[in-house]
């Protein structure tokens, strides 16, 4: 199977990424076929030309099964930019989103700037329209699946959507986290504690949620100590916002968890799928009966889960009619 993207640095230079995904004896291989610039409109001739072009290169045209994508271009606006309830605060003037940022300008000592590698921030996706997709799948005679951990992060999306009861709580997080990333007396603070907080990158929910985990892991008294002592009593964490955040992060936790493992490249991932949705399900049924906080999340997150894989739950005779909460999943 091959994997096709197309995506645009900071200085929108556009480039297509072709990578497969293939058997060599008995072990599973994975390499990277070409990732050249892309001249022009990325129209479905142009596209086809470039993926022809590479994939004659290494005479595996006759050998080619799959065709991997992203969903159609909306949902695919969607998922580079699912941000966590309260993390809105957190990108405002991002000075890591200006490529003519320079570090030297802020060199005032509890207002300079850690220096931290945003490399992941360098490339991004270009939604291509769902015609050109088919257009190109057509035309090699591949069968098109579109991309299971895209479709997922949709579920979350849907599901944060209704995450209202945790914004104040998540908001704390998210000025904390920006604190720890501006402040040279709260990075020494964490250091000794041999603590850190990762930065956050607006188009990865997966790295926000991984930067509310670091803040949640620091004891909460230690940390609201630090804050006192940094004259930032109005962000200490309450007792009731740890509530909400623990559950906040367990729903998350089993999608994060997915995700992970969905990513591995030297394991057959497709046969994970199955068993990832009907332990999403599951888990989430379990604790939609615990929560107090953040109930109505869970419930978007079982609707979307239904809604969007409702033909794999139908299979297995899962009731998926009757939702609580209405999603579209063109969206």
């Amino acid at each position: 199977s091959v994997t096709l993207d197309v995506w645009t640095d900071r200085r929108l230079r556009s480039y297509i990424g072709i990578t497969l995904h293939t058997f060599v004896g008995d072990d599973l291989k994975s390499h990277l076929l070409s990732f050249a610039p892309l001249k022009g409109h990325h129209t479905a001739d142009v596209l086809l030309a470039e993926f022809e072009k590479v994939i004659n290169y290494y005479h595996i045209e006759k050998k080619l099964v799959r065709l991997i994508t992203d969903n159609a271009s909306n949902n695919l606006k969607a998922f580079n930019h699912i941000l966590l309830p309260g993390f809105e605060s957190y990108f405002e003037n991002d000075v890591y989103d200006n490529e003519d940022y320079d570090l030297t300008q802020h060199e005032n000592d509890d207002c300079e700037e850690i220096s931290d590698d945003n490399s992941d921030d360098q490339f991004q996706l270009v939604p291509l329209d769902e015609e050109i997709i088919q257009c190109v799948s057509e035309n090699l005679e591949l069968l098109r699946l579109p991309c299971f951990a895209h479709t997922l992060q949709l579920v979350v999306n849907d599901g944060i959507k209704h995450a209202a009861n945790a914004t104040a709580a998540l908001t704390k997080v998210a000025k904390i986290a920006k604190f720890s990333h501006s402040s040279t007396l709260f990075a020494e603070e964490l250091e000794n504690l041999k603590k850190t907080i990762p930065r956050a990158t607006q188009c990865r929910w997966n790295s926000q949620f991984l930067t509310v985990v670091a803040v949640s892991d620091i004891p909460l008294k230690t940390l609201n100590d630090i804050l006192i002592k940094l004259d930032k009593k109005e962000l200490c964490i309450t007792e009731k916002n740890k509530e909400v955040l623990d559950e906040f992060m367990t729903l998350l936790y089993l999608f994060n968890e997915a995700t992970v493992l969905i990513q591995a490249d030297q394991t057959v991932t497709i046969s994970m799928v199955g068993p990832i949705l009907l332990n999403l399900l599951s888990d989430l049924e379990l604790e939609r009966k615990k929560s107090e906080r953040v109930y109505l999340m869970c419930d978007a997150l079982i609707s979307s889960l239904k809604t969007r894989f409702g033909g794999f739950y139908k299979h297995f005779s899962i009731d998926t009619d009757n939702c609580k909460v209405k999603i579209n999943s063109d969206n």
